[in-house]
This record gives C-alpha cells, structure tokens and sequence, in this order.
C-alpha cells in the first residue's frame, strides 16, 4: 500500500490544496519499507492534481482539510482520504501505522471527527 501525506515544513499541511510537497510511504505489514517526497503543483487543476496521486499508485492520503471539488476528484480516482488531522508528520505517519489516527491529538480544530474516517 502507498499513503501520502501533504508536508509543510515538519508536519502535515493544513489544507492539501496549496501543498508543494507530499511524504510518499510504501507500506507493508504495517512497516514502512520505503519513503520519498514528492514534488506536487496546487497550481494544476484538480483533476491533474488528483491523476498525479493516481500515477503514484497512492491508496490512502492523509492530509488536513482540502476543497470539496479537489476531495471528490481525488476520491473518484479510488484513493481514500484521511482528512482533518494535524501534527508532526512523522508522528501521523506512525500513527497510521498503529491504527491510533482517532487519538484527539491529531484532530484539526474545528475538524468533524466522525467524518470520512478511513475504514
């Protein structure tokens, strides 16, 4: 499996949209087994947007919040999303790893909790 998550500096970035760089992490038996960054434009449309995630092969992006139009083209492409969280990025990273995403400390503020959670 391959998950992104949206970098600004060390943690993840706020709001996908207008991020220039994703952690990219290729992820078996709940191990990371390998990791890079990649470059990403916010100045292409969505739909360009949502096909470089696709041509990365992403599963699973987990980011903070994103525009509605930018969600549903990155859905419709079959990713899954993990939004409204926050923090350190590599926290979030081992996080997901131990299924502990749920833990209030990387709830965004003003973030529904319950809204599409990865399953």
């Amino acid at each position: 499996m391959k998950v992104a998550l949206p970098v600004w500096d060390k943690r993840l970035s706020p709001v996908l949209d207008f991020a220039h760089r994703l952690l990219v992490a290729k992820i078996q038996n709940r191990a990371v087994m390998q990791r890079w960054y990649h470059p990403i434009n916010p100045q292409l449309s969505i739909f360009s947007q949502a096909a470089v995630l696709s041509h990365l092969g992403i599963e699973v992006l987990i980011c903070g919040s994103l525009s509605s139009d930018l969600s549903d083209m990155i859905q419709s492409f079959g990713i899954q999303i993990i939004p409204g969280l926050t923090g350190d990025v590599e926290e979030i990273l081992h996080a997901f790893l131990n299924n502990r995403l749920a833990e209030p400390r990387f709830r965004l503020p003003g973030a529904n909790a319950g809204s599409r959670r990865f399953q």
